[in-house]
């Protein structure tokens, strides 16, 4: 019986070994895994494709960009008349604030 117990014992300490190494082994190898991801100015520059041909008139997509939302709308044709009648200057800023463009210079394409 004494024989038993030692084998048992001896059992638990070469799988706890085991366990403590492949811990160690793969918090030894994570960085190096680590190091091969996309750095953050690459990761600033990603792109992603959606598809909106199914997308109906007057219904909205969600998509996670960057672990982002971002809202596409496809709007009707009545929102779009609604958004071309209102005057850029009854906007709260009228202003375009372009480096490129002059000071005075409106938020609209439309001179």
């Amino acid at each position: 019986m004494e024989a038993s117990e030692d084998t048992a014992r001896r059992d638990f300490l070469y799988y706890a070994t085991a366990g403590a190494g492949v811990v160690a082994a793969g918090a030894a190898l994570w960085p190096l895994v680590n190091q091969m991801n996309p750095s953050a100015d690459v990761r600033a520059l990603a792109q992603i494709t959606v598809d909106i041909s199914d997308l109906a008139p007057g219904t909205q997509l969600t998509v996670n960009w960057r672990g982002k939302p971002v809202f596409i709308r496809h709007r009707t044709e009545a929102e779009m008349a609604q958004a071309r009648a209102e005057a850029v200057s009854d906007q709260p800023d009228g202003k375009a604030r372009n480096p490129n463009l002059p000071a005075d210079a409106l938020a609209s394409r439309s001179p």
